[in-house]
């Protein structure tokens, strides 16, 4: 990316009319100027001016060289194909023997369905077992809160009648209550009434001496 800063000078013609002059002013701006190198469509290859006529010519090669690495090449292959049929020579034994786990397991598909069968059985009792449990831990919870529930009823009831009983002793105080109209009846009875004296002893038993 190649960059480069100038200068520009150039002359801004402003005409206004004052006076009926024209002013001609010269200013200064700074700018910066940046080329961008983009990347090369893929689609549509081209190749530079400068190498469109240009053919590589192949490299030399040394005879000596090429003799060397053809016979390290073949000495290569030989050992590579050592080795292989060594590891195909191991892995024979191994193949047969899970030929034979195969064969022994295509032996054993009876046995495995009954495995299978026994299992679904186990299961299915199992599941049975379970809802049986569950259905009566339900019904234990249940009767617990059927119980819990009579309690509060009772409970409810007793405050009921106890409210009841408070409302009705409540009103029945309220009709001996004073008022204006029984004042002055309830203090004659006051009056005529002979007075208590409370002025005596008693002894440790709680017996009065008079």
């Amino acid at each position: 990316m190649n960059s480069c800063v100038g200068r520009l000078s150039f002359l801004s013609m402003k005409s206004c009319k004052a006076n009926n002059i024209n002013i001609l002013t010269t200013e200064t701006t700074s700018f910066s100027l940046t080329s961008v190198r983009f990347r090369k469509r893929r689609d549509q290859p081209r190749r530079a001016p400068s190498k469109i006529y240009y053919v590589r010519q192949p490299t030399p090669k040394d005879p000596e060289e090429m003799a060397f690495l053809n016979t390290e090449l073949k000495h290569y292959n030989t050992k590579m194909k050592s080795i292989t049929a060594f590891l195909q020579s191991q892995r024979r034994p191994f193949s047969q023997m899970v030929k034979e786990q195969n064969s022994a397991t295509n032996h054993n598909h009876d046995d495995l369905e009954r495995a299978f069968e026994l299992n679904r059985v186990w299961n299915e009792n199992v599941a049975k077992q379970r809802t049986a449990r569950l259905t009566a831990e339900a019904l234990a919870v249940q009767a617990i809160k059927d119980s819990k529930l009579a309690e509060n009823i009772k409970r409810l009831e007793k405050e009921q009648t106890r409210a009841k009983e408070l409302l009705q002793s409540v009103a029945e105080r309220r009709t001996q209550a004073l008022d204006m109209d029984n004042l002055d009846e309830e203090l004659e009875k006051f009056l005529d009434s002979e007075p208590i004296n409370h002025n005596f002893a008693i002894t440790a038993t709680g017996e009065k001496i008079r």
